[in-house]
């Protein structure tokens, strides 16, 4: 790895943590638009073989944005949510 290619990634994560920052309440903030997209009550589906990283999010949601989450696999997700 070359000593540019990690100063370009040095600045690069600079940039992207200008726009994630909680202080930018403007348009152009990924992180806002991401909670704005799951507020309520959201449910993950998520295909076999995802299950951890599924749990993961679901349990991140839980603990920073003390929010309730759904989470099922899509393979089951017809008989166990849809049609109860």
């Amino acid at each position: 790895m070359k000593k540019a290619e990690v100063q370009e990634s040095i600045t690069n994560l600079y940039e992207l943590q200008k726009k994630i920052n909680s202080s930018n309440i403007g348009d152009k903030n990924p992180a806002l638009d991401i909670a704005s997209w799951i507020s309520g009550i959201p449910i993950i589906y998520y295909p076999s073989g995802l299950q951890p990283a599924a749990t993961r999010f679901k349990n991140s949601l839980h603990e920073n944005a003390k929010i309730h989450v759904f989470l099922e696999e899509i393979g089951e997700a017809y008989h166990n949510q849809i049609l109860s």
